[in-house]
């Protein structure tokens, strides 16, 4: 309730704080994540590319 009441003395409220450090979080971590998965393609074309089998770990 406090912390609430602080957020809107300054103008925002938690939701917005929230959204913001979810969107920035998006922003940071979506282009690593498709850099590796990139890689990860690049990788799995040099296998098949070289008739090497790839087993991935079985499902627990």
């Amino acid at each position: 309730m406090v912390c609430e009441g602080l957020l809107n003395l300054f103008g925002t409220s938690s939701e917005e704080i929230i959204e913001k450090t979810q969107r920035a979080d998006a922003d940071y971590y979506q282009p690593q994540i498709d850099s590796l998965a990139s890689q990860n393609q690049y990788l799995m074309d040099l296998l098949k590319k070289n008739n090497i089998p790839f087993e991935t770990a079985p499902e627990r």
